[in-house]
């Protein structure tokens, strides 16, 4: 954690800690951000098993389907 800390102030990005989210979203809409978001959320899909006590499921439950706002 102190490596990572001390390269994100080398960068300066503790120098000003507060953004203009407008600007910021307005930098991120290009289709190389969006792509790179798609490929990011493809490759972090998390598949789980219903164990007797890791999901909030009873076991006649059937089956979950995973929701996404971006396809796959």
């Amino acid at each position: 954690m102190a490596r990572l800390l001390r390269i994100k102030f080398d960068l300066g990005l503790f120098d000003n800690p507060f953004v203009d989210a407008d600007a910021a979203v307005e930098s991120t809409k290009t289709p190389e951000y969006v792509r790179a978001g798609f490929r990011a959320q493809a490759q972090s899909a998390t598949v789980l098993k219903n164990e007797p006590t890791a999901l909030p499921c009873d076991r006649g439950c059937g089956s979950a389907a995973p929701i996404s706002k971006t396809p796959y």
